[in-house]
């Protein structure tokens, strides 16, 4: 019995040795097999760098602001008995927009200014009595006192009339209306928004390393989501002299005719500031660069040489750059390669370092060089 378990036992030993045998051999053929494995080469378009003629542009983002704009707000306490406007509507400057109540001022009014006139003509009786040594200066001083005192309080009342009758301190659109007919305000109660649209600033910033290539006068090419298509030009206006000690950017401002009233305050723009001047520069396509937060890269391609083999391959060299301004679907390239070399255009997200690469040109990306800001 003993040696029929002892002869079961040994099968089983010799049978799972077998077994972890077997798997050891087809381990070791399958990373043989991986050891010579070649990935099948990457299939991409690809261009020579050109340098070519490049119409110098500063891209960057602006926001509108109206030459002219203001909450209109009450400066007193009172109730709305007149509106003498619409949202939306246009005014001109002096123009009434809204009257409060004054009853009660300019009845008071009435009864100072009969008081002035009393007080007039008791100052005219005490100096004629003077001069007739009836009357002593004490009493001209008295008169005159009470005279001023009046006629201060007529100004006063005279004043509070003027701020309970609301006009446009300029020329503008009025926004939507804030207050109602009847309604109790009290001082700094938000009226109405006043906006003067014609013409209309953009203000945006950029990096101080181009405070050199700025000048008031350039051209000012802005794009909007609102209007697709559409490309609205203004002015550079205004430099600011001084670089924000945070950013390191320097804020510009463009003025924009804006007769059609199109652009709006608070409008976020896409902006390209024309440099006025053309410069010889290495061009790539938007497709052909790999960005990453430690840099961007293209592929170069070009015979690379087999390690093991030794022998010669085309493939993809990481090749680091650095990049200028954005036109169109091009980019100005600065440093990192050279003019007549060859990189993939279409395709970089499938390369690496060293990657077998087959190029395919059949079909080109439809790219743009336009002399306009592109369409974001």
């Amino acid at each position: 019995m003993i040696i029929r378990w002892i002869v079961t036992l040994v099968c089983l030993v010799i049978l799972i040795l077998g077994i972890a045998y077997l798997k050891y051999s087809q381990v070791q053929t399958a990373i043989a097999q991986f050891a010579h494995f070649a990935p099948p080469p990457a299939v991409v378009t690809s261009m020579k760098v050109p340098f070519e003629n490049w119409s110098s542009h500063l891209e960057t983002i602006g926001t509108f602001k109206a030459v002219q704009g203001i909450l209109l707000s009450s400066e007193e306490s009172g109730k709305v008995v007149r509106l003498n406007f619409e949202s939306g509507q246009s005014v001109n400057q002096g123009e009434i927009i809204l009257q409060m109540d004054t009853s009660v001022e300019e009845a008071q009014l009435k009864t100072s200014k009969a008081k002035l006139e009393l007080a007039q003509i008791t100052a005219d009786r005490t100096r004629q009595l003077f001069k007739e040594q009836v009357a002593t200066s004490s009493e001209i001083d008295d008169a005159d006192s009470k005279l001023k005192q009046i006629l201060a309080e007529v100004t006063g009342l005279t004043a509070t009339i003027q701020r309970k009758t609301v006009t446009a301190p300029f020329s503008g659109v009025l926004g939507i209306r804030q207050v109602q007919l009847g309604q109790y305000v009290t001082p700094g109660t938000t009226l109405v928004s006043l906006q003067n649209l014609k013409p209309i600033y953009l203000n945006f910033t950029l990096p101080q390393q181009n405070i050199s290539q700025i000048k008031l006068g350039q051209k000012v090419k802005v794009k909007v989501d609102t209007y697709p298509g559409r490309t609205f030009e203004g002015k550079l206006t205004a430099i600011q002299p001084e670089v924000d000690s945070q950013t390191r950017n320097i804020q510009l401002q463009a003025s924009f005719a804006n007769e059609d009233e199109a652009l709006y305050s608070g409008m976020f723009s896409n902006v390209s500031l024309n440099l006025d001047r053309e410069v010889k520069s290495l061009i790539i396509p938007l497709t052909a660069i790999q960005y990453a937060p430690y840099g961007d890269a293209v592929y170069v391609i070009e015979p690379i040489k087999d390690e093991k083999s030794g022998k010669q391959y085309q493939g993809a060299r990481q090749q680091f750059v650095k990049l200028g301004v954005t036109q169109g679907d091009w980019v100005q390239v600065l440093e990192g390669l050279q003019e007549g070399e060859e990189i993939a255009t279409m395709g970089v997200f499938k390369l690496r370092q060293g990657v077998a690469v087959v190029v395919n040109n059949e079909i080109q990306p439809n790219l743009q060089k336009q002399p306009d800001i592109k369409d974001r």
